[in-house]
């Protein structure tokens, strides 16, 4: 039986993607959020993870709004997700102001500011956080979690379950 399970779980390649383009604007924000749920639901990921995924994608996509547009409406935000069996991958493209690397800080935890926490968070609860700027314009940002499957549980031979 253990020998049966492991092959089950060598041949598990389930891949789901999507892609979904927003606009620059606060309720778009919603949508993407809905819209990572109903893939990581497809997926069959945690409840945990879901969260987490919903929470660094709105901080993605704000950031966007905030800082690459300006705060102006109506600018696109291309997501596009892949949920496999070992990772997750987002990416969330931009077309505004790049993002300037050499400003980034890191926010002071012991004197908390009112904001700037979105890319400390992403880094908190992603294992690969990348910005690419090389793009005529815009950002390009890239959010990898490898994922932890719950199949390692122990399997005793001789249990008939």
């Amino acid at each position: 039986m253990l020998r049966t399970l492991k092959l089950l779980e060598k041949e598990r390649v389930a891949v789901i993607q999507g892609t979904l383009t927003i606009q620059s604007e606060a309720a778009e924000v919603v949508r993407a959020r809905d819209w990572i749920s109903a893939l990581a639901c497809k997926a069959g990921i945690s409840q945990q993870e879901a969260l987490e995924l919903q929470l660094v994608l709105s901080e993605a996509c704000t950031n966007a709004i905030k800082h690459a547009y300006g705060m102006r409406k109506g600018y696109p935000i291309k997501l596009s997700a892949t949920i496999g069996d070992d990772r997750i991958r987002l990416v969330i493209r931009d077309f505004g102001r790049k993002m300037d690397l050499q400003k980034y800080q890191k926010p002071d935890l012991g004197d908390p500011p009112d904001s700037g926490y979105g890319i400390y968070l992403m880094q908190c609860l992603m294992d690969e956080v990348h910005f690419d700027v090389s793009y005529d314009e815009g950002t390009e940002l890239t959010l990898v979690k490898r994922r932890h499957k719950s199949i390692n549980a122990p399997i005793h031979p001789d249990s008939d379950r």
